[in-house]
């Protein structure tokens, strides 16, 4: 979020929990591939893109990114016309797809 959230803040907007939620998917995909060595979810689905031995990752962790954004914006759209109730950070983890790298 643009703004740190103090303690005795007022009750954050619908906005501002739908940018929480953005926020928390891009860090879970960069912990995904900072645990391979990459410095972000970005560089590590650049890969994808170039020949070499880190291609079939690149296409694992560029496949996945894509996945997951789809998801997350499925599930927001979905709660934003009051299909579902809004979800929280564990509830969208569980509907994120998991991530399958080769071997």
């Amino acid at each position: 979020m643009e703004e740190d959230v103090q303690p005795d803040a007022p009750e954050l907007t619908l906005e501002q929990r739908i940018e929480a939620l953005h926020i928390a998917v891009n860090a879970h995909m960069n912990v995904a591939a900072g645990a391979r060595r990459y410095d972000s979810i970005h560089t590590a689905a650049l890969r994808a893109g170039y020949p070499g031995p880190f291609h079939e990752e690149g296409m694992a962790f560029a496949t996945w990114m894509d996945a997951v954004n789809a998801k997350c914006y499925e599930v927001l759209a979905q709660f934003q016309a009051g299909a579902i109730a809004e979800p929280t950070w564990d509830e969208l983890l569980v509907m994120l797809p998991v991530l399958q790298l080769p071997e």
